[in-house]
């Protein structure tokens, strides 16, 4: 869900300043609402819709169900906290829920971008449930200087994970 929503955020900055966004990781089947749209108004709710029946995103992944995200600021300005809610939310039909907390925190001496992820969530499958807990920073390594290409980004993950498997 991370890089899923932190493209959204993007794609919905874009879009509340009329650019032509260029974050096209979505499948055409996505919509996005952007409360209140504006650039300057914060809190943002932005609602990414895949609908009710399987979409196939750019990544290969089949969606479908909401994403709810609030958002304290951009993603990439220090401070901004982005907490990510799915409704109904299936990938490869498979149901996720719980939740997902982004905070930048800013640059690190090294001049990289660093969020720390707080996960709190069940996949389930036809198999049964799964559980993960996790708290992990990510490290922008490379990339952070052409955002209209997440094709090209690195991100050094340090941090820990838990949880209950099926089998």
């Amino acid at each position: 869900m991370f890089s899923q929503s932190s493209n959204e955020v993007f794609k919905a900055q874009d879009t509340a300043s009329w650019k032509k966004s260029m974050h096209n990781v979505l499948a055409s089947c996505a919509t996005i609402t952007i409360t209140p749209f504006d650039l300057t108004t914060f809190p943002k709710i932005i609602v990414v819709n895949f609908g009710t029946t399987n979409c196939l995103c750019n990544a290969g992944r089949y969606r479908r169900g909401k994403l709810n995200l609030v958002t304290t600021g951009w993603v990439r300005n220090s401070g901004t906290v982005i907490t990510i809610t799915p409704q109904d939310y299936y990938v490869n039909n498979n149901k996720v829920e719980g939740q997902n907390t982004i905070s930048n925190k800013g640059r690190n001496t090294a001049g990289h971008i660093n969020y720390d992820i707080v996960v709190h969530g069940t996949i389930s499958t036809f198999e049964g449930t799964t559980s993960l807990d996790c708290v992990r920073n990510h490290e922008w390594i490379e990339g952070d200087n052409t955002i209209f290409n997440p094709w090209d980004d690195v991100f050094l993950i340090r941090g820990e994970a838990w949880g209950t498997s099926i089998h």
